[in-house]
């Protein structure tokens, strides 16, 4: 997102801006949550799995 942020594209980074700098809390408040939704979804179907199978690799995660 901070290099986003920094080139012209519209994307979440540039959303926020716009809607931080217009004074628009809805959007302000609709991108964060869009953020928190794609961190948690990246942490619970990618980190996850391979946290697991680095764990079972090292004998540290028993298989359920």
């Amino acid at each position: 997102m901070a290099g986003e942020v920094m080139t012209t594209s519209v994307g979440l980074g540039q959303t926020l801006i716009m809607g931080r700098d217009m004074a628009d809390i809805n959007q302000v408040m609709l991108v964060m949550l869009v953020i928190v939704a794609v961190g948690i979804l990246i942490d619970k179907f990618i980190f996850s799995v391979i946290e697991k199978r680095l764990l079972m690799k090292r004998g540290l995660w028993e298989a359920q």
